[in-house]
């Protein structure tokens, strides 16, 4: 027998459940609130350093935003949002931008931009990859409607050539159909494909 003084004390299982569901919450919000100030945003300066493109996620879609060093150029925010980020690849002499941006899962879709030095950024192509494509179709005669996957992937900038080189991908689902890899270049003075 026990005595009064080595008495045990009894665990309340309600009290015990209430600190365990108050526990749980204080450490979800905890993470929650990790989540949301760090796990969105993705920061890429160019390679002179005259410009930051800078991604965030906010409720599953990203947005991008160029932000400029030099003073008295304004920022620059996309419109458009996808629910993945997006790659870029700024040439050397910070002018040219090249994004591939995954839409779907085993796509992607791309786009070329200029920037001038006042900070006026165009978009040479739209529909890079399209573009890309088409050309296989019309100069190569590759069948690109068998492939149920397409995608471009950036190799580099050959700015004394004045060129972009890529790669075009073409595959079937598992492999069991056609599939392509074919490397390109794009002209960025004439603004036309061609083969290497």
């Amino acid at each position: 027998m026990l005595g009064a003084s080595q008495a045990q004390p009894v665990l309340n299982l309600q009290q015990f459940t209430i600190s365990m569901r108050f526990l749980i919450t204080v450490v979800l919000f905890l993470f929650s609130f990790a989540y949301l100030a760090f796990a969105g945003d993705q920061k890429l300066v160019s390679p002179r350093g005259t410009f930051a493109i800078t991604q965030h996620e906010a409720r599953d879609l990203w947005t991008i935003k160029f932000h400029f060093t030099k003073p008295g150029i304004a920022d620059i925010t996309f419109k458009d949002t996808y629910l993945w980020a997006a790659l870029f690849y700024v040439s050397p002499d910070d002018q040219w931008i090249f994004r591939i941006q995954k839409n779907v899962s085993g796509d992607n879709i791309s786009f070329l931009y200029r920037l001038d030095s006042n900070g006026h950024l165009r978009c040479m192509e739209e529909h890079f990859d399209k573009r890309a494509f088409e050309f296989l179709e019309h100069s190569l005669s590759i069948d690109v409607a068998a492939f149920y996957h397409t995608k471009i992937e950036f190799t580099d900038w050959d700015l004394k050539a004045g060129i972009l080189r890529f790669t075009a991908i073409g595959s079937s689902p598992a492999n069991l159909g056609p599939s392509m890899r074919r490397k390109l270049i794009y002209d960025l003075d004439e603004h036309k494909f061609r083969t290497p």
